[in-house]
């Protein structure tokens, strides 16, 4: 049996190595953008989320099913690029959070590609499949910024009509 320490290992020397290579106008396959999408989800969101997506009570709610996984695509977009406080309502249910998700729009080893690769991972694991979103609309909507120059609140967020 292989662990997870050498299989990730395996995949930084091969699959994902050989996405750099690529250049930006490459289109990357589903699949690969899952593995990728899987590789930036485990060592960042994870964390907070759970790796199976079951959310860390106090910290960050669930993912499986979230209105946020299988809703609006470019919701989810803007929640990852800018960030998101609490509460917030998830599955019907209120989570009161200690922290604040801080977005990836300022940290400059995220690209827009990524984002769209955690997005295809987030929606083919948690939620009915992958509703898409190409990087283009992902780099318009890093122009959407909270009115607080901070994280969308719940309602700011729902209030966009996304």
């Amino acid at each position: 049996m292989v662990s997870e320490n050498v299989l990730s290992v395996v995949l930084d020397k091969t699959i994902l190595n050989k996405q750099s290579n690529k250049t930006k106008n490459t289109e990357v396959k589903p699949a690969m953008s899952n593995t990728f999408g899987y590789k930036i989800f485990r060592n960042f969101c994870a964390t907070c989320h759970g790796f199976n997506g079951e959310g860390v009570d106090g910290l960050a709610p669930p993912l499986e099913n979230s209105e946020y996984v299988r809703g609006s695509t470019k919701r989810l977009a803007l929640v990852l690029l800018h960030g998101l406080a609490g509460p917030v309502h998830v599955n019907g249910t209120l989570y009161e959070l200690n922290g604040t998700m801080p977005g990836l729009a300022n940290n400059p080893a995220f690209t827009d590609r990524d984002i769209k690769n955690i997005i295809s991972y987030l929606h083919s694991t948690f939620s009915e499949g992958s509703k898409g979103i190409d990087v283009e609309q992902i780099k318009a909507l890093r122009d959407v910024k909270p009115k607080s120059g901070g994280v969308y609140s719940e309602k700011e967020l729902l209030d966009l009509g996304y």
